[in-house]
């Protein structure tokens, strides 16, 4: 039998493999981090022995404060652990209950009705019983609720907080005719109340207005307190929300905006034009993200549907996502966006990265993190589980 001879490899060849290889290696591990958030392919959700059922006519919604969380019925509240142990229950009797929430505050109100209950994680924080029917209302996360109610002649506009919810802090009728008060917020700090007003008695306008609260508190009148506002024609404004003490973002049929109420300052801050009207948007603790829906009429800027953009509380643009489609839930916890494609969910982060993605194998109607980003809670009409991401 013939030796066969062993083929040397030249220094330059063996360079040439080991570079290779090592880029190899390097695409794997980055591709592992983009997909599955940093670990290997064996991370798997799987079905806690945490499961709620209850019946479609229940109106059943729910709020995280992280390591518990909210349950609500049109009999009452649940606040529940992860284990599922009941750590405390209030209840009452509503037709129509709706949750609203920010932080660790959640409020629940009776739409159309005129009672609203306020807790956070340890129970109930108060209750308030109004004069008129609930058109709209909202907290913020240190527990000041806002509530505008329709009236006989107009609309009656109230803000409570916990040490003043049996007389509001804030009262103001208005009996303007053709304008139509649509979204008030205050201020973490409690110092601002913003209000948003739609006037139709002419040319169809948007009213924005900043006012010192306790100033408004004092005299009864909204307009007292007044120190600040904004009026753009041809223009729906849908949403205000403060995002801190003194920065509010409005979002409109057309654009962003952003607010800026410190003293000295002019106020308005920057815009964002819209080309798409936005499916959903959602703030989180420093930035705020909304998703593309469908293009507006002849605008040639617009993007296709299911573009997630992210932006900080300075108009500046974080992350643009291409999501592949429309989406169906967003939800913002833990720095982490939680996103809904029909039945098919994924967590990403402001750079980009997919934390994870699951399929869910029913029609899911809320879907929200826990107490971290691999523990969430999905609900459908009839039941709600808790899924844990491990190995």
């Amino acid at each position: 039998m013939k030796n066969r001879k062993k083929r040397r490899i030249s220094p330059g060849k063996a360079i040439l493999i080991g570079c290779v290889l090592l880029v190899v290696v390097v695409l794997t591990q980055h591709f592992a981090v983009e997909l599955w958030g940093g670990d290997t392919q064996y991370w798997q959700f799987v079905y806690t022995d945490v499961r709620l059922e209850y019946s479609f006519d229940t109106m059943a919604s729910f709020y995280a404060f992280g390591n518990s969380f909210l349950f609500v019925a049109r009999d009452g509240v649940q606040n529940l652990s992860i284990d599922g142990d009941v750590l405390w229950q209030h209840g009452f009797n509503m037709s129509s209950p709706i949750t609203v929430g920010r932080g660790g505050v959640a409020a629940v109100g009776d739409s159309n009705g005129k009672e609203i209950h306020v807790f956070n994680a340890t129970g109930l924080l108060y209750s308030v019983n109004l004069p008129q029917p609930i058109l709209y209302f909202t907290v913020n996360a240190t527990g000041y609720l806002s509530v505008i109610m329709s009236t006989e002649t107009g609309y009656l506009l109230q803000v409570y907080d916990a040490e003043n919810f049996q007389i509001p802090i804030y009262h103001a009728l208005m009996g303007e005719i053709n304008v139509f008060p649509f979204s008030v917020d205050v201020s973490d700090c409690g110092a601002l109340i913003t209000m948003a007003r739609l006037d139709t008695s002419g040319l169809i306008s948007s009213h924005i207005s900043f006012s010192y609260l306790r100033r408004i508190a004092e005299s009864r009148r909204w307009q007292d307190g007044m120190f600040r506002s904004y009026r753009f024609d041809n223009e729906f404004t849908l949403h205000t929300r403060f995002v801190n003490c003194m920065q509010m973002i409005a979002l409109t049929d057309q654009r962003i905006i952003g607010y800026n109420s410190e003293e000295g300052n002019h106020g308005y801050e920057w815009s964002i034009p819209l080309h798409n009207r936005p499916d959903l948007f959602q703030v989180g603790e420093n930035f705020f993200a909304f998703v593309s829906g469908e293009p507006f009429l002849n605008d040639f800027e617009a993007d296709s549907p299911g573009i997630l953009f992210i932006y900080d509380f300075n108009g500046q643009l974080i992350l643009r996502h291409d999501l592949g489609r429309r989406a169906t839930h967003l939800s913002i916890a833990h720095g982490t966006l939680l996103i809904g494609l029909d039945r098919d969910f994924l967590a990403i982060n402001t750079q980009g990265m997919i934390l994870w993605n699951h399929t869910a194998i029913q029609d899911i109607n809320n879907a929200t993190f826990l107490n971290n980003t691999n523990t969430i809670l999905l609900a459908t009409n009839t039941q709600a589980t808790i899924m844990q991401r491990t190995r």
